[in-house]
């Protein structure tokens, strides 16, 4: 017979069973599924501990919609016990519990207990058996927030060393604002911060604060929060070296060819005992300056305020020094008459003209020694505006007053007294 004349076999179930070898296989494949299937049914169960993080929001929900504001801890670990057959129980992870609060209870301010609430999640192959804690305790109410000034409570009054004086502390923040439930927030009496100075100082200390909200008793206030713009909260504590310092006044705009020995200074006080920052080369007090248009023949007199000098610290109780400059009798003054018309323009701006219109005084008092002021003549005074732009500054038409500089030729160690402006009236060409 040919190939596709032969017959085909065909399955045999009663050769599959009898078969010894084919039964052994058959009867081994049963027992194992019988064997799995009793121990998934008859397997112990067991219990399991997850810790479950819970973050507190209460964003959308009818808290929120009130105006208020949860104050109390931001997140929060449940520990939850479920019940699972042990093959099952080493695979339950947090992730398969919903643990989430009932927001729905808060409707009202003050101390509320919010329900927590844990179920399994889509998974049933294991219940829930306990969990703690059951409720989340926070304060809720309507947020406020209020500025104030820090202050400052020094562990000792002498915190510096002999011959050194602290100066004015400085914070890099001197005002906080004060953010909470608006309860109490009305309770801060003010915001203090501490400053631990165990080391005597001989020279400027920075250091780190901690400011805190206090009750009239000096209580922390609960649920406040701090808010500032720097970083961190730092306190400068200048340290001065204690020294007598010299005072002294700056004569500016001293004329060519003047001899300064004949001109007197005078101080109510000599000198001034003062604090100087460590490392600075401050000799003197320096008062401020005298210049020579308010110097006339004889006694002249300025006083100048000693507490607010640069670099320094005034420690006595010098408040004000009054300066006597005198120019000797054999310095004598003239008046030299002066007009509009005579007052040279400088750097007029390219495209327009420029006029004097009218002078603050029809003459200029001119101060020298004798000899100089003799020979003086009205050709030998010129008078000058400088019509330069400031930088940045555009060009304006109209009329404006300029200052009057006064130069004096051939007339060794003169100078003109007073202060001389001009109208000057600018236009487009």
């Amino acid at each position: 017979m040919s190939e596709q004349q032969k017959p085909k076999k065909r399955f045999s179930l009663r050769k599959l069973i009898y078969n010894d070898k084919n039964l052994i296989i058959i009867s081994l494949l049963a027992a194992v599924c019988i064997w799995v299937a009793t121990s998934m049914n008859l397997s112990p169960e067991t219990t399991k501990n997850i810790s479950v993080p819970l973050k507190i929001d209460f964003s959308d929900t009818v808290t929120e919609e009130l105006g208020f504001k949860c104050y109390g801890e931001s997140s929060m670990t449940v520990n939850v016990t479920v019940r699972a057959k042990k093959y099952l129980a080493k695979d339950i992870s947090a992730d398969d519990l919903d643990v989430k609060l009932q927001t729905s209870s808060v409707t009202t301010t003050g101390t509320h207990e919010v329900p927590i609430s844990v179920s399994a999640g889509d998974s049933g192959d294991f219940t829930v058996e306990s969990y703690y804690p059951t409720v989340y305790t926070g304060y809720f109410d309507v947020p406020e927030e209020q500025e104030m000034e820090i202050k400052l409570n020094y562990n000792t009054q002498d915190y510096v060393a002999d011959g050194f004086v602290a100066g004015e502390s400085l914070l890099n923040e001197p005002n906080v604002v004060v953010s909470g439930p608006k309860t109490y927030v009305a309770r801060v009496s003010k915001v203090v911060a501490d400053v631990n100075l165990n080391d005597k100082l001989s020279e400027t200390a920075t250091i780190n604060i901690e400011p805190k909200a206090v009750d009239v008793y000096g209580n922390k206030v609960d649920y406040i929060s701090l808010n500032y713009g720097a970083e961190k909260l730092t306190l400068t504590i200048p340290v001065l070296k204690v020294k007598q310092l010299s005072t002294h006044v700056t004569l500016t705009d001293a004329p060519e060819s003047v001899d300064l020995s004949k001109i007197k200074i005078y101080y109510s006080t000599d000198s001034i005992r003062a604090g100087v920052l460590a490392g600075t080369d401050i000799k003197a007090a320096e008062l401020g300056e005298v210049h020579f248009t308010d110097l006339r023949v004889g006694e002249n007199t300025f006083t100048f305020n000693a507490t607010q000098l640069e670099g320094i610290t005034v420690l006595d109780d010098t408040e004000k020094v009054t300066v006597r400059v005198v120019v000797p009798s054999d310095y004598t003054s003239k008046d030299i008459d002066v007009s509009a018309a005579g007052v040279k323009l400088n750097n007029v701006p390219a495209g327009y003209t420029a006029k004097v219109t009218a002078l603050n005084s029809d003459s200029v008092t001119i101060i020298g020694p004798k000899s100089a002021i003799r020979g003086l003549k009205a050709k030998n005074v010129m008078l000058s505006c400088d019509l330069t732009a400031k930088k940045g500054e555009s060009i304006k038409t109209g009329t404006r007053q300029l200052p009057v500089t006064v130069s004096i030729a051939k007339a060794d160690g003169t100078w003109a007294y007073g202060t001389y402006r001009a109208t000057v009236e600018l236009r487009k060409k």
